[in-house]
């Protein structure tokens, strides 16, 4: 009888367990929303003072910013170093 219990207590747990993985929804990468543009009249308005750089950068699971890359210099070192 002991066997027989945990037979079936083992083949529900495998049932269950598949049925979870079935029903699961699969993985979908994040998509934008939206890309706003830039406002090149505001931008003007500083005159030289406004620098560019791209960066990239990864958003962790539980929401933190890692790995962190200057991939295209703004051309002036503090801003580039203060970025990362």
């Amino acid at each position: 009888m002991n066997k027989v219990l945990r037979c079936i207590i083992l083949s529900s747990l495998f049932a269950t367990s598949l049925a979870a993985t079935v029903l699961a929804a699969p993985f979908q990468l994040p998509v934008a929303i939206s890309t706003p543009s830039v406002d090149q009249i505001n931008i003007a308005g500083y005159g030289d003072s406004i620098h560019s750089a791209d960066v990239r950068f990864t958003i962790n699971e539980d929401g933190s910013v890692g790995d962190i890359e200057v991939v295209k210099s703004s051309g002036v070192t503090a801003l580039d170093e203060g970025s990362c």
